[in-house]
């Protein structure tokens, strides 16, 4: 499998070679040589893909500007991957950019300034100017995948994989109770993280996402996606005719339940609510926790 991944990228590499550093000898000062940046986009979860570099100085130790067309890619498969002429960048003495849409499996290979550059990839949402991606109140957080690196350039050659990952959390909350019980409701679930960072850490802002719900069958089932948290402060609300008639702490128990907001790819999950006249039992698969309550339906 690896020998196969080499052989596809070593027409690349050696194309590039021979194009980078044809005017660079041996006796030269290396500094003054472009680095030959390779990004490895392979298993692409979501497309497109918005890739992007920056950082250094533009036409430090080379005059290629992004978008220029000098840059070259090695497609997995129907295509290249990128759209032609979709990179952007700024000429010499300005900052390094370089900005490319992907859409499928793809390897690029860039000549890029010594130095540090800050290589950054986002999928199933738009990024900001800033590269952080918000969610606007009332809405569900978009399907997010990222990746975000510093990535030391010093050397002559440098091979970067860039591997996306989740960023949200798919909740699945299925509601149950005694037969009869209770006709349907919205659930509220408000947080006090609304988006993410560039670099994926998450955001402190208001969210909220109000659904319908039941007991039972189809109507029992709402589904939501949740960011990246920073703590546990998840709350869910049971709804009716616009009055909170109760609040869980859904932080609360999802912490209970093992979910890890830290983790590098977020998992989904699926909380089970069953609500009898005198408590409730919120349950995954693997625990449980039941608090008693007053009637409230």
């Amino acid at each position: 499998m690896g020998f196969k991944r080499a052989v596809r990228r070593l027409p690349v590499l050696l194309i590039s070679l021979s194009l980078f550093f044809n005017t660079c000898s041996i006796k030269e000062n290396r500094a003054a040589c472009p680095c030959a940046l390779t990004l490895e986009l392979t298993g692409l979860p979501v497309s497109p893909v918005v890739l992007g570099l920056t950082g250094g100085e533009a036409g430090t130790g080379s005059d290629y500007e992004p978008g220029s067309g000098t840059g070259m890619s090695s497609g997995f498969g129907s295509g290249s991957g990128f759209d032609s002429g979709s990179g952007s960048g700024s000429g010499a003495g300005s900052r390094f950019s370089f900005t490319e849409v992907i859409h499928t499996d793809t390897v690029i290979v860039l000549p890029v300034p010594k130095g540090e550059l800050t290589v950054t990839a986002v999928g199933g949402a738009l990024a900001e100017g800033d590269g952080s991606v918000r969610i606007p109140e009332g809405e569900d957080a978009p399907p997010l995948y990222l990746f975000h690196a510093a990535v030391s350039t010093e050397a002559d050659q440098v091979i970067l994989p860039v591997l996306l990952h989740k960023q949200y959390c798919k909740l699945e909350l299925v509601f149950s109770g005694p037969p009869g019980y209770g006709p349907p409701f919205e659930v509220s679930v408000e947080g006090f993280f609304a988006g993410w960072s560039a670099d994926g850490r998450p955001l402190p802002g208001p969210f909220s996402r109000r659904l319908l719900a039941g007991f039972g069958g189809a109507g029992g089932r709402s589904v939501l996606r949740l960011p990246r948290q920073g703590d546990d402060s998840l709350l869910m609300h049971i709804v009716f005719s616009d009055r909170i008639v109760r609040t869980f702490a859904l932080g609360s128990y999802i912490a209970a339940s093992g979910f890890d907001w830290a983790a590098l790819d977020l998992e989904d999950l699926t909380l089970n609510v069953d609500i009898s006249l005198t408590s409730v039992t919120v349950s995954t698969d693997l625990w449980s926790q039941t608090e008693e309550m007053d009637v409230w339906i």
